[in-house]
């Protein structure tokens, strides 16, 4: 690790004073997706170029996938690739959860798995890479998915992709000035990759059936014109009209009405898994409507 590390960041390359070099600038490799930052040292008197690796020159496709394991709750897996089009590997990634969690498991041995209870993220890094490259080559995948247990519900979350992102390492202080300011608004503002995906939640035990209802609606209506989880527009048309029939229902006080409503919910969402909706819609609508079906009087 300590001599990938070495041979990423300390790329270090005098260069002398002439007509053509006697100013300090940042220069972007489109190809690379690295910046190169040539600067003054004071210390050394001459300039030097070093390499400015941003965290955001990447497409990393993401799919989450929620079992259910009976005994301990549900397990959250995500699957992890990077397009060719990426012009960086995949070094890291975050999610923001709301509940606790447990049994957190990295793919394979290079990755590391961080819980923050304090700010509710978790962690998977590649710090433990044997090869020339932290994380995943563009046109590469984990196969293996980056996982946990909880016994929350689905809901969506964001998640944080990066690749590796750092200054190259300097014999002295390094930029100062504007010329910092500029590097260290580069590493802040193309630090990562936002993708939305999901995460635990536990409901309030005072959410009343109808409050319920409207949240599986809010789900519904997300999956359907936000966030591309359900891409057939009848089926969220009847999806739509079956969560308005439940809502009457429990309005009228008719659980069993309702539970009724919610079974045909239910079967349709299981018809349209892996068809018009994806991993994550399907979870999200399946797993949250099966708590509420739980709870509701049986269908006859």
């Amino acid at each position: 690790m300590k001599s990938v590390l070495i041979s990423l960041l300390f790329i270090l390359i005098p260069t002398f004073l002439t007509a053509q070099t006697d100013s300090e600038i940042i220069i972007y490799d489109g190809q690379k997706g690295v910046y190169y930052v040539k600067y003054w040292s004071n210390i050394d008197t001459m300039f030097y170029t070093i390499p400015l690796f941003p965290g955001n020159k990447i497409d990393p496709k993401l799919r989450a996938k929620v079992i259910n394991t009976d005994s301990t709750g549900l397990r959250f897996e995500y699957y992890l690739s990077n397009s060719s089009s990426s012009l960086r590997e995949l070094f890291k990634i975050e999610l923001s959860i709301d509940t606790r969690i447990s049994d957190l498991k990295a793919p394979n041995r290079e990755w590391s798995s961080q819980y923050q209870k304090g700010i509710r993220s978790i962690k998977w890094a590649n710090i433990y890479s044997q090869s020339e490259v932290l994380g995943i080559l563009p046109g590469h995948e984990v196969r293996e998915p980056f996982s946990f247990t909880s016994t929350g519900l689905p809901i969506p979350t964001l998640s944080s992709i990066a690749s590796y992102s750092a200054l190259g390492n300097t014999r002295d202080s390094g930029p100062t000035g504007k010329l910092r300011a500029k590097v260290d608004s580069i590493l802040i503002n193309e630090s990562h990759i936002i993708l939305p995906t999901l995460g635990p939640w536990l409901p309030d035990s005072s959410l009343s059936f109808i409050d319920f209802t409207d949240t599986l609606e809010t789900f519904r209506f997300r999956s359907c014109e936000e966030l591309d989880w359900a891409t057939d527009a009848g089926v969220c048309g009847e999806l739509q009209d079956y969560l308005s029939e439940v809502k009457t229902a429990l309005e009228m006080e008719d659980s069993l009405s309702a539970a009724n409503a919610l079974a045909e919910f239910i079967a349709l969402v299981e018809a349209e898994k892996d068809a018009s909706l994806t991993s994550e819609g399907y979870a999200l609508l399946y797993f949250n409507a099966e708590y509420l079906a739980d709870r509701l009087t049986k269908p006859e």
